[in-house]
């Protein structure tokens, strides 16, 4: 169980972060474009 609710904990970090990542770089494209290169390169 225990490992089981560490699992499910951690894969809804990964889809938390993945949407605030897509959403700041939505936010960040729409203020400043000059930003692509510097995300596209990370």
């Amino acid at each position: 169980m225990d490992f089981d609710l560490d699992c499910l904990t951690r894969i809804r970090r990964v889809i938390f972060r993945t949407r605030a990542n897509e959403q700041l770089s939505l936010a960040n494209n729409n203020k400043q474009q000059s930003t692509n290169m510097e995300s596209a390169s990370s």
